[in-house]
């Protein structure tokens, strides 16, 4: 069937597949699972890698037979890690509460509507997307691991609301050197229903009844990568239904244009089951002149299809780009997977010889008697024999054992500390307390320089987001409340800034734009004063913070109250300060004084102690030199 007017071919709610033959079913069934299976292989390399990786971040535990059974495998959770470090510190910075998003528009100023347009963005992704808070953080934990991770907006007409759920790495195939979502030549989400699901979505009409034959060849994924791995098989499940839904382009019209559309197939025999166009904005062109519609009576005047825009369903997150230029973005699994190799066996090496420095083997002779048989070492436990002490010594060599080597030790520890800061994990980030002379602008200084690799990735992740909320205000206007297109008048993103990364930082920029307000409130004005305070609640997430503020209560006669209050206390504290500083001096100027005179007074004393004893030398000197001059003067008179 030939498809002549564009509006059949943009109506979301008709299934396609319901007007095509069973010839073009087939080759469109076909032609699904080729692409697929052609994306499939081209990302067969990065599967591996991932697969190794995940083995590590998963702990997976596998016994050691070498270099004898059981010998110590223990994992160091160095991937898990840092990707734990990276999800606690992303999550509470774009989730910091419940309003998640904002309108930002050009002069920062907002009416009454575009508050309340705020408001019910915030309600529907918070409140009625249960899910989505939960997806998030499901989301943030593996974009470190895999460096890849998607997620899915789109409208379920089941449930008639928005909706936006993770796909996991291994259910999103693309082609590995695509440039970029938008411009790939297909997205392939793979999908799993149990029969019973697919019998409702048969009712429902949302799929072709298709009859469910058997599997003509061995589906292949992701999962299969680690399990092939892991050594595990996965027994045949009859009640798993693989679909496949592929957003690609077709040529229903066949005027040489190929349009966007999903398709949906059964995976195990390329049966088609649903058709739907995803059109977003159609463009004619006559003669330079563009005009956007979906209008008939626009190509009876001459206007051809000049470019149709398709509707994204998917965002990505990624984390590090790929330097081969491809979707994939490297996460920390495949970063730290060799180092982390080496952690594990550096740390189990070290373990081995601490058994076998404990417990001693070595080689008995056969003179040596053992009346119980075989030695058991066990704790409390003695051995009788029929040999002497010097029998013993001579008939018993251990093995040449040394103790764990300090250089094994040592290396260990580099490797951790290099892993750690790959991760951008240090013990500042990690929550360790400073040392208490260490400075406040030293601290922030290492923040600062530890966290320039996760602000980089941040930004990404941020931009991601500010895509998915905005791809959810499009479907709001699609679905929900059409009204809302003439209101928008700036743009939707997330609430997290971009530049602060942490809850340390955003309190510090808040608590400083705060004072400088405060200083000079004059400058700022009633309603930068009320803005500086809203932002210092936010950062300290208080919730409901219109129930504590009240704008019309503050007039510009408080404000210089609270300046030449403020001003008051900074000149209080300021006096203090000198006080303090003052005392400080002239107590060190007296320690010194103090000091000084005891040093001359210690040095007295020693000039006094030298003096008397050159004293009591000249006395002694003197007492014998009359003593002689006596002697002298007897033996001459007596002579």
């Amino acid at each position: 069937m030939k498809f002549n007017r564009i509006i059949e071919l943009s109506d979301e709610g008709i299934n396609l597949a319901s007007r095509l033959d069973a010839g073009q079913l087939d080759d469109i069934g076909k032609a699904v699972a080729k692409g697929y299976r052609d994306d499939l292989d081209s990302r067969r390399e990065w599967e591996n890698r991932n697969a190794d990786a995940l083995k590590l971040a998963m702990q997976y535990y596998e016994r050691k037979s070498w270099p004898w059974e059981g010998a110590s495998n223990v994992r160091y959770p160095l991937i898990t890690t840092t990707a734990m470090q990276y999800n606690a510190r992303a999550y509470p910075a774009l989730v910091p509460g419940r309003e998640v998003v904002k309108i930002k528009t050009f002069d920062g100023k907002k009416d009454e509507g575009l508050v309340m347009m705020e408001k019910a963005l915030n309600w529907a992704i918070m409140d009625e997307s249960s899910e989505w808070e939960e997806e998030t953080d499901k989301l943030l934990m593996i974009q470190p691991l895999i460096g890849f991770v998607v997620k899915k907006i789109f409208f379920d007409p089941q449930h008639q609301r928005i909706r936006s759920q993770v796909v996991l790495p291994q259910n999103f195939v693309v082609d590995y050197y695509a440039k970029s979502l938008e411009s790939a030549a297909r997205k392939t989400h793979v999908l799993s229903y149990t029969q019973n699901e697919m019998e409702e979505m048969f009712r429902l009409d949302w799929f072709r009844r298709v009859e469910m034959g058997p599997v003509d060849r061995e589906v292949r994924d992701f999962h299969s990568a680690v399990d092939e791995i892991h050594g595990f098989q996965r027994p045949p499940s009859s009640e798993e239904c693989v679909v496949l839904e592929q957003h690609c382009w077709l040529d229903l019209d066949e005027d040489g244009y190929a349009e966007p559309y999903v398709v949906h197939i059964l995976e195990k025999n390329d049966e088609v089951l649903r058709i739907f166009p995803r059109f977003q904005k159609i463009f004619f062109a006559r003669q330079g002149d563009v005009i956007e519609g979906t209008n008939t009576d626009l190509i009876k005047m001459g206007y051809k299809i000049a470019r149709i825009q398709p509707e994204e369903y998917f965002i990505k997150y990624g984390f590090i780009p790929s330097p081969d230029g491809s979707i994939y973005d490297i996460g920390l699994g495949v970063l730290l997977a060799p180092g982390n190799e080496a952690v594990n066996s550096l740390l189990n090496q070290l373990i081995d010889a601490g058994t076998l420095s404990n417990v001693q083997g070595g080689l008995l002779s056969r003179g040596i008697r053992i009346r119980s048989g075989d030695i058991d070492i066990q704790p409390g436990r003695w051995h009788r024999t029929d040999a002497d002490a010097e029998e013993l010594a001579k008939g018993i060599y251990p093995w040449p054992i040394k103790e764990p080597s300090g250089t094994l030790f040592s290396l260990l520890g580099l490797l951790i500390d290099a892993g750690q800061q790959v991760g951008s994990v240090s013990e500042a980030m990690m929550g360790a307390m400073p040392g208490q002379n260490t400075a406040a602008t030293t601290m922030m200084a290492s923040l600062e320089q530890g966290m320039q690799v996760f602000s980089a990735i941040y930004k990404r992740t941020f931009r991601s987001m500010s895509k998915e909320f905005r791809q959810w205000f499009d479907l709001t206007i699609r679905f929900v409340d059409p009204s809302m297109v003439n209101k928008l008048q700036g743009q939707v993103v997330p609430v997290a800034d971009p530049n602060i990364v942490s809850a340390t930082q955003r309190m510090m920029k808040a608590q400083a734009l705060v004072e400088r307000a405060t200083v000079a409130p004059n400058l700022y004005g009633n309603e930068g004063l009320i803005e500086a305070e809203r932002r210092f609640l936010e950062a300290l997430q208080v919730e409901n913070i219109e129930t504590l503020l009240h704008p019309g209560e503050f007039d510009e006669q408080q404000a210089q109250a609270i300046q030449q209050q403020t001003e008051a206390m900074m000149q209080a504290e300021q006096d203090k300060s000198q006080r303090e500083w003052t005392r400080t001096l002239a107590n060190a100027k007296k320690d010194e004084a103090t000091i000084a005179s005891k040093q001359i007074d210690d040095e007295v004393k020693v000039r006094e102690s030298q003096i008397a004893e050159f004293k009591v030398k000249s006395d002694f000197e003197i007492d014998k030199a009359k003593l002689t001059l006596d002697a002298v003067k007897g033996g001459n008179g007596q002579g």
